[in-house]
């Protein structure tokens, strides 16, 4: 009973504060029965060794339509089909740009079911070169079909070869999250051992890829079937000036696998933007035709097979699938949802409210307001008459110096 109520009150409180948990998704759902069956046709593919179709696929609604919501469902979804899985957002710490950071943040936002952290360390903590499914994954790694630098073999090696060296696991953790290690530090690990094992410095350009792809097939000799990784509010590339926004995209381009050439197998990825992304950068910003310019000039040798990609990214951002308004149905089953998780969480008998349903409200308007309706009416009387006012935040697509990253004609990985 105290558990049940807990559980309410978790989802309640979430909800209210906007920042929806898997307590209050698992009670409410999201009625996308669209992007839901594209996301279960993704996490197909991520299990095929050779992905035939482009790993990820963006999303799209208006502010507080149920992006982040939705994004909470499908990682429970995730999470209950034995996927590891990320959620992170665009900002200042994970600019879009920069493909090391992004995935050093998708490293540290690893989960699996019952194990809300502490993945990957767990990963190396209960590896075992002695199984069958670690030799084989020892044979691939720094195969040329991996595309994966000997040196992640070599550091599995050292794990074997220093099993009660904690120094040894925090070395391993901290290479494997894409964080820089000097050669000398796994030198020494590997001359105190006697290890004679190939080592390399895998180029900064690569290392975050192949970070990648030896993780997503790590997770899966751990017995999880892939990694999933959610890019949250991607419309914050509208921040970046050109160049860094052109660089962004071709990086989007890489995480959804749109291209044969750059599919990471094992993984599925889901970007969510604003639903006038379209209109206000590729469009009014003119990002459409200006982006393949500015990557086409080659300042790094990278930015000439950038084009590609990001001219695909774009595609793909025209092409999002669409968050679908809700339904008077899907509301009046929401709103009897929370009103019995409320009446449970607090001991009462919350009241039906009026939906006053239109179309395009978003779905945060009507949940506030009913939980906000709840509270006021079970602390000062269920009489109590209670009126809102609701004020929309409008996302503004102006350039933010702050959110961007190496000038035009810096070169630095």
């Amino acid at each position: 009973m105290i558990e049940s109520a807990v559980h309410d009150r978790r989802a309640i409180e979430a909800l209210r504060a906007g920042v929806p948990n898997g307590d209050a998704v698992r009670a409410l759902g999201s009625g996308q029965s669209e992007i839901i069956a594209e996301f279960e046709a993704r996490l197909g593919n991520a299990a095929e060794m050779q992905p035939q179709e482009p790993t990820g696929f963006v999303m799209t609604g208006s502010f507080g339509s149920g992006k982040s919501h939705l994004v909470e469902e499908l990682h429970q979804l995730a999470l209950s089909r034995n996927y590891v899985s990320s959620k992170i957002a665009v900002s200042k710490e994970t600019p879009l740009h920069s493909p090391q950071k992004v995935v050093q943040a998708a490293v540290g936002a690893m989960q699996a079911m019952n194990k809300p952290d502490g993945v990957l360390i767990d990963m190396v903590m209960r590896h075992n070169s002695d199984k069958q499914t670690a030799q084989a994954f020892h044979r691939w790694c720094g195969s040329r079909e991996s595309g994966v630098s000997f040196m992640f073999r070599s550091l599995l090696e050292l794990r074997d070869a220093a099993a009660e060296d904690l120094e040894v696991v925090d070395l391993l953790v901290q290479y494997f999250s894409g964080g820089t290690v000097p050669i000398t530090t796994i030198r020494r690990h590997f001359n105190e051992v006697g290890l004679r094992s190939p080592m390399e410095v895998v180029p900064a350009i690569d290392r975050p890829w192949q970070t990648m792809r030896f993780l997503s097939r790590f997770c899966q000799v751990f017995g999880y079937r892939g990694w999933v990784i959610f890019l949250d509010e991607a419309e914050l590339i509208s921040k970046y000036g050109p160049i860094s926004r052109a660089r962004a995209y071709d990086q989007l381009g890489r995480w959804l696998g749109l291209l044969p050439g750059h599919r990471i197998a094992g993984t599925a990825v889901v970007a969510t933007v604003i639903n006038d992304f379209a209109w206000e950068v590729l469009g009014q910003k003119g990002d459409r035709w200006a982006v393949p310019e500015l990557l086409g000039r080659g300042r790094k040798p990278a930015d000439l097979d950038g084009v590609k990609y990001a001219v695909q990214a774009m595609q793909a951002i025209d092409e999002a699938l669409p968050l679908i308004p809700m339904t008077l149905a899907h509301l009046e089953n929401a709103q009897k949802v929370l009103r019995e998780a409320h009446s449970r969480a607090y001991e009462w008998d919350a009241p039906v409210l009026d939906v006053e349903y239109r179309r395009h409200d978003p779905m945060r308007h009507y949940v506030r307001r009913w939980i906000n309706e709840w509270d006021v009416r079970r602390l000062y009387g269920r009489k109590t008459k209670v009126k809102f006012e609701v004020e929309d935040i409008d996302f503004s697509y102006e350039q933010d110096d702050g959110f961007d990253g190496p000038e035009w004609t810096e070169s630095v990985d």
